[in-house]
């Protein structure tokens, strides 16, 4: 295509190297509409070469090439056409990332107003720098969050294809998520919160903040969350394991949503649901002495203490066994709720200075063995002394402050993190015991 990105209202020329076609011709659409066919020039040797008029700023425009020995996108490919995006005009002093993505408006307005809980998925086309990748599927993701006016959406790309955000997302990802984090008054919870399990835990999970375009204009600022796709196992040592996701976890039977290996068997995670829900006795503990990673799951419990993530006794996180030694550990999961009290996720009033406030069976059953709360008291306490390392390299002493947010005429008090300064928009102790007041139907912010 050139020029590589058109200009709005720039014709463009696609151009391809076909050997021995004495005919060629391209076919492209705009958005979503209906298909338009121009016959290709031989401008010499085996190139050929059409033009397409000048669309407007942000305008999808899709193509393929045939011709009479040759095809792109090639028969059996799993995307049915290649694809440019016009260079919008509305992403002016922007700093964030820039994500597209194109849905049949009609497809997508069913797809929110009627098939909101449900995971029915409708075809996509997403766009990153140079990359448009047609045939991909979205659906709307998560629990409650499903209830929000700004929803969160997952998308899968085709078979064989992968959205390179490199560097920002650490590999090409085959599926990944867009999070409102709406439950989140801060917006900046969830973010903080995944650079400091990557800091103290050997999984590396990507996450960050993008601003995102819906057929070709400004749908909102979300923060990209890397999935745990099979990429993202194979590349943090679970690829061979056995995987769960919990969906009512180990407090109800039939509670998971296995995702290694395809064939499902819960055979292993029933057998060590019914050792982790009985009344502790030496058996137990025999078998999580066998049985649990235990330094692993110390670690999950004191940086969930540490960040107050309580919403994860049945979902919001992930169950692996180990293919090689046959152990089970969790893996963290959805974090935009944590840096609050637990009495703010689940009403009991619990002070969180330890995982009981979960009141999960697995973290519950860490917990009754001396030796392993001993453990975990050392391992909260060097967390609590050790400076964290954010993505970008920055150490900094994580502090926590209680700001309080006039929400919509309702006084509540927030957790607001603080870590020496260097994150202005959490304004760290100049809020701390103070009313941080916002008006959003005045769009006024008082801090008094």
């Amino acid at each position: 295509v050139t020029p590589g990105t058109p200009l709005p209202n720039q014709a463009f020329s696609i151009s391809a190297t076909i050997p021995g076609a004495t005919t060629a011709t391209l076919t492209y659409k705009i958005n979503f509409g209906v298909d338009q066919t121009v016959a290709m020039t031989n401008i010499g040797g085996d190139v050929w070469s059409a033009d397409v008029p000048g669309q407007a700023a942000g305008d999808l425009v899709r193509y393929r090439i045939d011709s009479d020995v040759a095809m792109a996108p090639f028969d059996g490919d799993t995307i049915n056409y290649l694809g440019v995006v016009v260079s919008p005009t509305d992403v002016v002093d922007n700093t964030l990332p820039v994500f597209h993505w194109f849905v049949d408006p009609a497809e997508f307005q069913n797809l929110i107003e009627n098939l909101r809980f449900t995971n029915t998925k409708i075809e996509a086309v997403v766009a990153y720098g140079d990359q448009v990748i047609d045939n991909a599927t979205v659906r709307i993701r998560g629990n409650f969050s499903r209830n929000f006016d700004k929803l969160g959406f997952k998308f899968e790309m085709p078979d064989g294809y992968l959205l390179d955000m490199t560097p920002l997302a650490a590999t090409p990802v085959d599926e990944f998520g867009i999070v409102s984090d709406f439950a989140d008054a801060t917006f900046t919870s969830a973010q903080i919160a995944w650079e400091v399990w990557n800091a103290e835990t050997d999984s590396q999970t990507s996450s960050f903040f993008t601003r995102v375009e819906q057929n070709g204009d400004f749908y909102g600022v979300y923060r990209f969350q890397e999935l745990y796709d099979g990429t993202w196992r194979d590349a943090n040592g679970h690829g061979d394991d056995q995987f769960f996701q919990a969906e009512g976890g180990w407090e109800t039977s039939n509670g998971w949503d296995q995702k290694e290996p395809d064939e499902e068997d819960f055979t292993d995670i029933d057998a060590a649901r019914d050792i982790l829900t009985a009344p502790s006795s030496p058996s137990k503990t025999a078998w999580l002495y066998e049985n649990a990673n235990v330094p692993a799951m110390i670690n999950h419990m004191a940086i969930s203490a540490l960040m107050r993530h309580g919403d994860q006794s049945s979902q919001n996180f992930y169950a692996a066994k180990d293919g090689e030694t046959g152990r089970w550990e969790h893996v963290e999961w959805d974090l935009d709720l944590a840096w609050r009290d637990a009495y703010e996720i689940r009403g009991s009033g619990t002070p969180f200075t330890t995982v009981e406030a979960v009141e999960n069976s697995f973290m519950d059953s860490i917990w009754e063995v001396q030796e392993f709360r001993d453990m975990y008291w050392r391992r909260l306490e060097t967390l609590v002394e050790t400076e964290a390392i954010f993505a970008y390299g920055t150490k900094v002493t994580l502090e926590t402050f209680v700001a309080y947010m006039d929400w919509f005429g309702k006084l509540i008090p927030a957790q607001v993190v603080a870590n020496e300064g260097q994150f202005s928009l959490l304004a760290t102790a100049l809020l701390a015991d103070r009313q941080w007041r916002i008006d959003y139907s005045n769009q006024t912010v008082e801090l008094s």
